[in-house]
């Protein structure tokens, strides 16, 4: 620094030792985080010339000279008052941050004043903690990469440490910090009833790239910059790698102190699953842990692919929290159940280290056993399991016999037919004590069945009900349900099954009236649309032609008009328990649509016309067309559009504009569905 002419009003001059190379590669100098402009200073051999108006006060001044190739430089250059009077601490302030650390060139000390004169970020941020619950932040600070740069990190730098003023301390990785992408999810709350339910995903649909910095003023559980305050300062923020990803625990609060060092970080251990594979029966429940099961999260996948951040989550809840949650722990952080072949891959990944290996468990399904049986004495208990499937716990003293006989569980394959407006979702048991398929106990005992939620709908119960041999009817019982099971106490036995009332779907009228498409140029193609029972207007009679359609509404009409049966496909995270959850899984199976990534489908964004485009000659089984489209916004096609969108313009699915645009990725109005998926139908003949 200068230490000779170093007043307000007069220029500055860096001194160092000449090195030609270095100083050809300079690109730019920061002042407090302020690049300077070419004319406010001057590279000389050994010099550096900073002009006076970039000094307003007395103080010290960061000062970061970088150069291609080569790490930051950086120095502290104090200015003194006119004659001489150096900025003392009471003009300055206190040191509130020291970065320091084997992985940076300068340890340097920063007041307040001298953060707060650096470029400030203002950004809000999406977090979700380890409990887990969904939070907003927003904050305005100095970036981490400008304080980094600053004290001139090193290219062997590796991980950075902070210390909290009292005391608490986490490492993180330099790749996690400056070179994983992180971003602010605007939807990540939409799925969700409350802030608490942070184990379900949100859509990543806007996802905008945020960065990492120290808050010097802050808010946390809000989106609304009028509520910051400097409570926390300096707090360090950052975004999500995923939409999923628990960060709000990385949210360090008055950081006094960063080290960078250059030791290289540790590997997360590899995850663990209990049974490790093998031959299972139908129904086994795998557990998966690591070594910690905290802020170390499994990933997983069972198709096949590697598993990722974005992959499905095992341990949302944290282990900090489980005596806290003993009540969901079992249903968020739910065992994986297997009933076919599977190949599960998972990862371990983590803040502060490497991720883990990925590791692969292999699964055979046994062929599942039709019956089971023990022999009971009446003064003992005794529970008979017909694999995981079916079990009854007999308490001592339930059987009026006096000596010991069988009871047996035995799987029906041929049984009494399911009611209309009831659909089975478990197979049929029937319970045997002795011969005796109809028995009366002398007191309850308890069955507990196993039933399959993916084919319980939203606004559907599973309940168990027993076959009135006499009345020739099946009768609901009831049960508390936990998972995938349902149990229940009974004095009897029969036939038993899990059963769940369907839910009615709301029939649209044909004839509908509708008072606002008289005229409209989509007029003939919303008739057609509603005559096929696909669609229907509202409730005030309305059909509201120029409104968006979402992705979901789009998928459903989609579905209706091609008359397709419903087939059980891929269920998205975020379209579980959704009122189109049986559309979009039987579109998913039919190979129509698919979802932004592993989790998410986006059901209520508002549908593109490329992405109608895409559907619609899917849907209609149409052969993919080899020429090119030739609009004015051609170019602006997705790339995976592109063929579709070709498709569907050669058959005359989709039109353009006046003008000779296309628009792909406008959000298309109801009228435009309409028109469309008449159009599809009518190429694919249906």
């Amino acid at each position: 620094p200068d230490t000779t002419g170093n007043e307000i009003g007069q220029a500055a001059d860096i001194t160092f030792t000449d090195d030609a190379d270095w100083r050809a590669a300079i690109t730019g100098i920061t002042v407090n985080g302020s690049a300077l402009t070419a004319g406010q200073y001057t590279v000389t051999a050994g010099n550096i010339n900073i002009i006076a108006d970039v000094f307003t006060a007395a103080g010290d001044y960061a000062v970061a000279v970088k150069a291609g190739g080569y790490s930051v430089a950086s120095v502290m250059q104090n200015m003194l008052a006119t004659g001489g009077v150096p900025g003392t601490p009471g003009t300055t302030g206190d040191v509130v941050l020291t970065i320091t650390g084997n992985g940076v060139a300068n340890e340097v000390k920063l007041t307040l004043a001298q953060l707060k004169a650096m470029t400030q970020v203002r950004q809000k941020y999406s977090a979700i903690n380890t409990w887990p619950t969904k939070k907003w932040y927003v904050g305005e600070g100095v970036s981490l990469k400008d304080l980094l740069d600053l004290a001139g990190m090193k290219g062997g730098a590796r991980l950075v440490k902070f210390t909290a003023a009292d005391g608490y301390t986490i490492k993180l990785t330099v790749k996690e910090l400056l070179y994983d992408k992180r971003y602010l999810f605007p939807h990540f709350k939409d799925n969700s009833s409350s802030d608490g339910d942070g184990n379900i995903p949100g859509p990543s649909a806007g996802a905008q790239e945020v960065e990492t910095v120290l808050g010097l003023v802050s808010a946390e559980g809000t989106d609304d910059f009028a509520y910051m305050n400097d409570l926390n300062s300096p707090l360090l923020m950052l975004g999500q790698r995923a939409v999923t990803e628990q960060s709000g625990q990385l949210f360090v609060k008055i950081v006094k102190k960063i080290e960078v060092l250059t030791d290289s970080p540790q590997k997360w251990d590899n995850p663990q699953a209990n049974p490790a594979g093998g031959d299972v029966p139908a129904g086994t429940l795998v557990k998966l842990s690591n070594a910690h099961m905290d802020d170390d999260k499994i990933h997983y996948t069972t198709d096949g692919s590697a598993p990722d951040m974005n992959s499905l989550m095992y341990n949302w809840i944290a282990r900090r929290w489980w005596s806290s949650r003993a009540d969901v722990l079992d249903i968020i952080n739910h065992p994986i159940e297997i009933n076919k072949n599977t190949t599960i891959k998972a990862v371990t990944i983590g803040p502060g280290k490497m991720d883990s290996d990925v590791v692969t468990f292999s699964y055979l399904v046994k062929e599942t056993a039709t019956d089971t049986a023990k022999i009971v004495t009446p003064g003992t208990s005794c529970t008979i399991n017909l694999g995981s499937e079916a079990a009854i716990e007999v308490p001592a003293n339930a059987l009026k016999e006096t000596g010991a006989v069988e009871v047996k569980i035995q799987k029906v394959t041929a049984f009494p037919a399911v009611p209309a407006g009831l659909k089975l979702v478990s197979g049929v048991y029937e319970f045997i004590v002795g011969d005796k398929k109809s028995y009366s106990f002398a007191g309850n005992v308890t069955i507990k069945l196993s039933f399959d939620p993916s084919a319980v709908s939203a606004g559907e119960s599973p309940a168990i009900y027993y076959y009135d041999e006499a009345a020739g009817l099946w009768v609901i019982i009831g049960g508390t349900v936990s998972g995938n099971t349902i149990t229940v106490e009974v004095d009897h036995f029969t036939k038993f099954a899990v059963m769940a009332a369907i839910k009615a779907e709301e029939k649209i009228p044909k004839d509908q009236i509708l008072t606002d498409i008289a005229g409209h140029w989509a007029e003939n193609s919303i008739k057609e649309l509603i005559a096929l029972g696909a669609i229907g207007g509202y409730p005030d009679g309305s059909f509201k032609p120029d409104n968006t359609i979402t992705r979901a509404e789009f998928v459903t009409v989609l579905v209706k008009a091609f008359k397709l049966e419903p087939r059980r496909g891929k269920i998205f995270a975020d379209i579980a328990g959704h009122w189109a959850q049986d559309a979009v899984s039987s579109a998913v199976y039919y190979g129509i649509v698919n979802g932004y990534d592993i989790n998410t489908f986006g059901p209520d964004d508002p549908v593109t016309r490329e992405q109608m485009a895409a559907m619609t000659v899917k849907a209609a089984g149409l052969t993919p067309a080899t020429e090119k489209i030739s609009f004015m916004d051609s170019e602006s096609i997705s790339g995976w559009a592109r063929n579709s969108m070709a498709t569907a313009v050669k058959n005359g699915i989709i039109k353009g504009y006046p003008g000779n645009t296309v628009r792909p990725r406008n959000n298309s109005t109801r009228a435009e569905a309409a028109t469309v998926i008449v159009n599809a139908c009518n190429c694919s003949g249906g």
